[in-house]
């Protein structure tokens, strides 16, 4: 039997000036990628351990992004505001 039963990953705050949280990873490897209303990749961060993250994005502008969060082969997509 295979579970399908997988805790909601969540993003806050959203709109976002500089760190940004990750709760509900799996523990297990972890990619987060962030891309630009462009598509074009401007961040990475891989991660072993799971559960929660901070991420400090203060580098990026203003703007609309994508973030991609691949967690044990489970992909989950957000909308992202930077301020």
């Amino acid at each position: 039997i295979v579970s399908t039963n997988y805790n909601p990953i969540r993003i806050y705050p959203n709109p976002v000036n500089d760190q940004l949280f990750i709760e509900g990873l799996e523990k297990g490897n972890t990619e987060i990628l962030l891309f630009n209303m462009y598509g074009q990749l401007v961040m990475e961060q891989n991660i072993i351990s799971g559960g929660n993250v901070k991420m400090n994005i203060s580098s990026q502008a203003s703007g609309i992004y994508k973030i991609l969060i691949t967690n044990n082969e489970r992909n989950t997509t957000f909308t992202l505001i930077i301020e």
